[in-house]
């Protein structure tokens, strides 16, 4: 009686725990992105994406669920038409009041602004930074010139905070809010230049150019400068940047990871200027290419080519150029946490592609091979470091249930549990989801629900007190409670 009664105590938790996770693996677990089928726009053009984004190329590459939403514009001459396809977060295909966040393109009108102030006499491309940013006076940084900065040749790193720079790049934890102009000015003084002169991209330096420039015009901010140089006179009135939560418009499509996770913006000053939270229209960024098409944008010196970078690739000032079609072509993508775009001008052909998508999964592949058929398509997947997390959070929830069942102490049950539930959070995160089925991660939280379970179980004889039930139960409640908060910070 006694054996059966045991097998029972340990066959009913494994049973509950795999019929909750297969439920919660349909409703609170990875569901990779993907476009689906809502669409609107250009028919045909509709059909090309569609057509790419899940053709042979893609579906090799692994990402052909890696999309959650896209917003396409092509403009040919006088002529600009449409393709929105997937949800933008409601239900609904986005439009072109949609606004995704173009990351990195916004270092683009920087550039602008740039070649502006030197036709306009405010600034020479050989001045120092120390002579429009004075707090940088007497350090290694002040020493660098504006060209060295719009050329990323400045031997500056990607951020001046290098832990709160990756944490934003690889989780998208929300550091940067904290850093306003004056914070990252200040985080520069210390720095020690690395390779300067040579090609090393830095949102630091194009930041401390943005910062620098507003200064010569006399404008309170980057952003009043982009505004009245730029965005009004271009008729780009969608165009906003967010310096809070407050700022980040309605009609904001919802950012994901490429495995199906959705991500929040991430808000803050102190790198506007390099793109880190610029909220726009795939409207507003046609009226833009429209505008470096037929020459009304102004600074457009910004693209002539300065620097080869190898590959048949040269950089400008931030823009980079490239043969493609017989001719140079002009372009800039970007990436933030769930968000990625690209903008690719034909001056010679007098065409321009702007893709904005709505995951990290990158589009550039999609906007050149939509301005010239015969590019070739080459796939990004999920970054590398994210992958890695991901597969350190299995790691970590395997070896956490093996040392819980093998140990004989309370306190390192409960530390194993602990670290089961994190190593469930982090591969719930950060699992390469558009690779592996949801039910990877369902058949992992049923070895924690389980393994939670029987700690619980197990406390009470490891206590040996006269209220093991009771105790048990508690550790239960606890370990469930701590499972249910994973699934809800995921």
């Amino acid at each position: 009686m006694r054996v059966r009664h045991h097998v029972r105590s340990r066959a009913l938790p494994a049973l509950v725990a795999l019929v909750a996770a297969a439920v919660l693996t349909m409703v609170a677990g990875p569901q990779p992105a993907a476009l689906g089928y809502v669409s609107r726009g250009d028919a045909a053009l509709v059909a090309e994406v569609r057509s790419l984004v899940g053709g042979t190329d893609a579906r090799e590459a692994g990402v052909a669920a890696g999309f959650r939403s896209l917003a396409v514009g092509l403009v040919d001459g006088e002529r600009t038409t449409y393709a929105f396809v997937g949800d933008r977060g409601d239900g609904r295909a986005p439009d072109t009041s949609t606004t995704f966040e173009v990351a990195s393109v916004t270092k683009t009108f920087t550039a602008l602004l740039l070649a502006d102030a030197v036709q306009r006499g405010e600034v020479a491309l050989d001045d120092p930074i120390e002579g429009l940013l004075p707090e940088l006076e007497g350090s290694e940084a002040g020493e660098v010139t504006l060209e060295e900065l719009a050329t990323h040749r400045s031997g500056l790193p990607a951020y001046a905070d290098v832990v709160s720079g990756a944490a934003y790049e690889g989780f998208g934890a929300a550091d940067l809010a904290v850093e306003d102009e004056a914070a990252v000015i200040g985080q520069t003084l210390a720095l020690r230049l690395s390779g300067r002169g040579t090609w090393q991209y830095s949102n630091l330096g194009v930041s401390l150019l943005g910062f620098g420039l507003a200064r010569a015009a006399r404008e309170a901010s980057w952003e009043s400068l982009v505004h009245r140089r730029i965005l009004d006179p271009l008729g780009m009135t969608a165009t906003t940047f967010a310096r809070t939560a407050a700022d980040v418009p309605a009609s904001a499509a919802q950012g994901h990871r490429s495995n199906g996770t959705r991500v929040l913006p991430v808000t803050g000053a102190g790198y506007l200027p390099a793109g880190t939270t610029t909220f726009t229209t795939v409207a507003d960024m046609t009226a833009y290419a429209g505008a470096i098409l037929s020459g009304r944008a102004p600074g457009l010196t910004a693209l002539e080519p300065r620097y080869d970078l190898g590959g048949n690739e040269q950089i400008g000032l931030v823009w980079y150029s490239r043969p493609s079609g017989g001719h140079t072509v002009w372009w800039h993508d970007g990436g933030v946490p769930g968000f990625s775009s690209v903008l690719v001008v034909d001056r010679v052909a007098g065409r321009a592609v702007v893709v904005l998508g709505g995951s990290e999964q990158g589009v550039d592949a999609v906007g050149f091979h939509l301005l010239d058929p015969h590019s070739p398509v080459t796939w990004f997947g999920s970054g590398l470091v994210s992958t890695l997390v991901g597969a350190a959070g299995f790691a970590v929830v395997v070896g956490a249930v093996v040392v819980g069942f093998r140990s004989r102490r309370p306190l390192r049950l409960v530390a194993a549990g602990l670290a089961a539930q994190g190593g469930l959070l982090l591969a719930l995160r950060h699992g390469p989801w558009h690779q592996l089925q949801p039910w990877a991660w369902g058949l992992t939280a049923a070895l924690v629900f389980w393994g939670t379970v029987e700690a619980g179980r197990r406390w009470g004889g490891l206590t040996r007190s006269r209220r093991d039930d009771v105790a048990g139960v508690v550790a239960s409640a606890i370990a469930l409670a701590a499972y249910g908060l994973v699934i809800w910070l995921g």
